[in-house]
């Protein structure tokens, strides 16, 4: 199979060309000039120099593809809705119309349990039946960014111009994280480091290249056309749990300290917004969204995946937060 990948450098997308890789197949990657290129290059993969919103450089890359997976996106809890806009929403659109151009019909997208809003991170359950969010916070873009793209790549797979799966995964964590994780690092090794709430709730955690072989399952089976798969939870694991397993794999105090959800919230709402008033490009270490996934009491089934598509984890995360950390380190160590 020759495939194309928007997103190839980022967490999701290069444990995705990995896997592909030891698949077999031929791998297409469209990459950035600036973009940190050495993991693809180490897999041998074809790139394309580009963007998403260069037509001309989406078509160039599509030439001759099979399917498209469409990985990139603005994935942050921060930042102006232009640069949401940019490249969720209108890089979706370009990748659309450029395989409505060069006749390539599959297309695997990424998108997220974000789209059923913050209100499904108090509680419940959440099939890919559920209606969309509607509820947001004041300068929260990423989950209605998610959810117009989504929304796009459906209005196409119905218009039958192209032949579209959908997958949203939850938490992904894994080696090449060079947002999410490291972030959380300078969380549990400062002042602030604590639980939220109780910490016995459970984390909607995936690894990486467990999403990744969702996506291609999606690609090569035809039950999928059409279809949404939740691939948000590969382990039972507390927010206790996942705190202490990564302090004590990086030698940290543990953290046992406790603040109430409320109490958070208004903390990293205030966090927020004095980093907006110095003009902060980055999140700061507490933000209301990062308190709604840590505190996270929702429950977004995955029982659609693993019956359709026979999806079952194999990366368990005990392996899965080793290979984490030992990344982590070859990375961050001497910063």
């Amino acid at each position: 199979m020759r495939a194309f990948i928007t997103g190839g450098t980022g967490l999701l997308g290069s444990h995705l060309v990995e896997r592909l890789v030891a698949r077999g197949d031929e791998v297409v990657a469209l990459v950035r000039q600036t973009s940190d290129t050495r993991f693809l290059k180490r897999l041998g993969v074809e790139l394309v120099i580009g963007d998403v919103s260069d037509r001309s450089s989406l078509e160039r890359g599509m030439d001759g593809a099979e399917v498209v997976f469409h990985a990139a996106a603005k994935v942050s809890d921060w930042g102006p809705w232009s640069e949401f806009q940019r490249h969720t929403i209108d890089g979706t659109h370009y990748v659309l119309e450029a395989m409505r151009a060069t006749g390539v019909r599959r297309l695997v997208h990424i998108s997220s349990v974000a789209v059923y809003g913050r209100q499904a991170h108090r509680g419940g359950r959440y099939t890919e039946e559920a209606p969309y969010g509607t509820d947001f916070m004041a300068w929260e873009y990423y989950a209605p960014a998610k959810i117009a793209a989504e929304k796009m790549v459906l209005g196409y797979h119905q218009r039958g111009w192209v032949d579209a799966r959908v997958i949203r995964p939850g938490w992904i964590y894994g080696p090449r994280d060079r947002a999410g994780f490291p972030r959380l690092v300078r969380f549990l090794k400062s002042d602030l480091a604590c639980l939220v709430g109780s910490g016995d709730n459970e984390l909607q955690l995936v690894y990486a290249g467990n999403v990744a072989d969702a996506c291609i399952l999606a690609a090569i089976r035809e039950v999928a056309s059409g279809r949404i798969y939740n691939v948000s939870r590969d382990c039972q694991v507390t927010q206790r749990q996942y705190v202490n397993a990564v302090t004590r794999a990086l030698g940290l105090r543990p953290v046992t300290r406790r603040i109430p959800t409320p109490v958070a919230i208004q903390l990293a709402w205030m966090s927020e917004i004095m980093a907006r008033l110095v003009g902060k490009r980055e999140p700061p270490s507490l933000t209301r969204y990062g308190v709604y996934i840590v505190s996270n009491r929702g429950d977004f089934d995955c029982t659609r995946a693993r019956q359709e598509l026979g999806w079952q984890p194999r990366v368990t995360f005990e392996e899965g937060l080793a290979r984490t950390v030992e990344w982590y380190r070859s990375e961050y160590e001497n910063e």
